[in-house]
């Protein structure tokens, strides 16, 4: 049985993946399975089931990807809310060693492509996703600043502190004393 690979894109959460992994299985095509960014299928659906697919998705927030370049920014994005939002530490190398490694390209080109497709490069996306979970960790108010700083890569809490500070425009202790509601959505980002 020859296995089919669909990219979608806005695949950020756990939330997407179910919603995603429910709408395969209500149109019959029960996924091998559901990853960020993608689902492999055990058959391709018929043309119709792929038409009412794309509405669906599209009614969701998700998107059907058939350019190559769109599935490579995809994957970039993907890779990088898993390592920071699911994974839950930082990687041990170079943001752009890991990238290239997973995505067997020149980091150069990926660099390139994400920047003609979105309108930041690959480091911002990684600085707001970095910074999107330093709000969700200091929403819980379980972590010092320094616990979190070190949970998120960030070589200190000063360091965190002014990052913070440049995007978001306030400290992390003031945003938690005002318990933050402009935490956004990660398929916003």
């Amino acid at each position: 049985m020859d296995q089919t690979t669909i990219h979608i894109k806005n695949m950020v959460c756990a939330r997407c993946l179910q919603a995603v992994d429910r709408l395969f299985r209500s149109a019959n095509l029960s996924p091998e399975s559901v990853e960020l960014g993608r689902v492999v299928l055990n058959r391709a659906p018929t043309v119709e089931e792929e038409a009412r697919l794309r509405t669906e998705l599209t009614e969701l927030g998700f998107e059907w990807l058939d350019d190559r370049d769109d599935r490579l920014v995809s994957a970039i994005k993907a890779l990088i809310v898993q390592r920071i939002h699911r994974d839950g530490s930082p990687p041990l190398r170079n943001w752009s060693d890991v990238i290239a490694e997973a995505l067997n390209h020149d980091y150069t080109y990926l660099s390139r492509l994400f920047s003609q497709h979105e309108p930041m490069t690959i480091e911002q996306f990684i600085q707001q996703q970095r910074i999107e979970r330093v709000k969700e960790l200091l929403s819980y108010g379980e972590l010092t600043i320094a616990q979190i700083a070190n949970r998120t890569g960030y070589g200190s809490a000063a360091y965190l502190s002014r990052q913070f500070r440049n995007l978001v425009g306030c400290s992390p202790s003031s945003w938690q004393r005002e318990q933050g509601g402009d935490r956004r959505l990660l398929d916003e980002i």
